[in-house]
């Protein structure tokens, strides 16, 4: 599947040369509803994970104490260096793994997420069934267990976060974009939904967590995102490939809009988890930080 997204509608560059150099390239993974394999990328799907390893269950005490049972872990993404050798892989690493605990714990709020490096190569024998939750299940909330998607990586390049900019170049490019019919934060800045690298397209304030192993502040890694756009930035980031781009003036979201939730997540109220990476350390250690309105 190929998935094209729209041209900025406006140059920010030209218009403000502190924006100059200031471009990332983001792989958007436009994940979309479908049956992917232990041996494929995806969102949701099945993880080649080796059949002599334990499968991870939640190390987090809140269970204990709300007195739940200990939920296992439930597979959230999973990417091939084929596919997007962008991520900081470990040396002797190929793939990477994210899987999360879909219970309820004391914030109520968040699953609890964990990634894994691994060489495809060194999984002769992958698990063929993975343990089941129950996504009914009391303790389970089912808007963290995602339904199977296959993805579609697409690159293409975003500018900062409007919270990451100061409050005066803010307020200038805000008021320029309103002029062209755009905003910033919506159309022109970091590119919204699932993605590796590029900007995080912040709900809050911008956070980046230091390394507990050297001390180094983290850099963004990717974006598990409750939807791939909302009801303003459809009109820039929906694929061509499933609006025209002779309607995205209209004011209702076109029937694609549909296509921005395919795995059904919902993060504490359409929030993003970003998964910061250091790296400086040779392993790639990882630490979540999560947003939500």
């Amino acid at each position: 599947m190929t998935l094209t997204t729209p041209e900025p509608p406006a140059d920010v560059e030209a218009a403000f040369p502190e924006f100059v150099g200031q471009a990332r390239a983001p792989v958007r993974l436009h994940p979309r509803s479908g049956q992917p394999g232990p041996h494929d990328s995806s969102l949701g799907g099945p993880l080649l994970w080796p059949a002599g390893e334990p499968w991870p269950v939640c190390a987090s005490p809140d269970h204990e104490e709300i007195g739940e049972p200990v939920p296992t872990m439930v597979a959230v993404l999973q990417i091939f260096a084929r596919d997007v050798p962008e991520l900081p892989f470990p040396e002797h690493t190929d793939v990477l793994q994210v899987l999360w605990c879909p219970g309820l714990h004391e914030d109520g709020s968040w699953p609890l997420p964990t990634a894994r490096w691994r060489s495809a190569a060194s999984v002769p024998g992958p698990l063929l069934d993975a343990p089941a939750v129950d996504p009914d299940a009391e303790e389970v909330n089912e808007e963290y267990v995602p339904e199977p998607c296959v993805l579609s990586p697409e690159r293409v390049f975003d500018y900062p976060d409007g919270w990451e900019l100061d409050e005066e170049l803010r307020k200038r490019v805000t008021e320029w974009a309103g002029t062209k019919g755009w905003q910033y934060f919506f159309h022109l800045g970091a590119a919204p939904g699932t993605k590796v690298g590029g900007w995080a397209d912040w709900i809050q304030d911008p956070w980046y967590p230091e390394c507990d192993e050297c001390g180094k502040p983290m850099t963004h890694m990717l974006t598990i995102a409750s939807w791939e756009c909302d009801g303003e930035s459809w009109r820039r980031w929906v694929p061509i490939e499933e609006f025209p781009l002779d309607r995205r003036r209209e004011d209702t979201p076109p029937a694609a809009f549909t296509h921005s939730k395919p795995a059904g997540l919902s993060l504490a109220d359409a929030g993003s988890m970003y998964l910061m990476v250091c790296e400086s350390c040779p392993d790639r250690p990882v630490k979540e930080v999560s947003q939500s309105s």
